[in-house]
């Protein structure tokens, strides 16, 4: 979860998944659907 204060630019290159915000992880949390479709390479 990236927030306002954002993130650095190493932590984002090894994440998985990167966000906004806490609602954006449980909008794909709750749609497994999205969530594999977002894990995807």
């Amino acid at each position: 979860i990236v927030g306002k204060e954002g993130c650095s630019t190493k932590a984002i290159l090894h994440a998985d998944i990167v966000v906004n915000d806490i609602f954006d992880a449980f909008k794909i949390i709750s749609h497994p659907k999205q969530l594999i479709a977002t894990l995807k390479e």
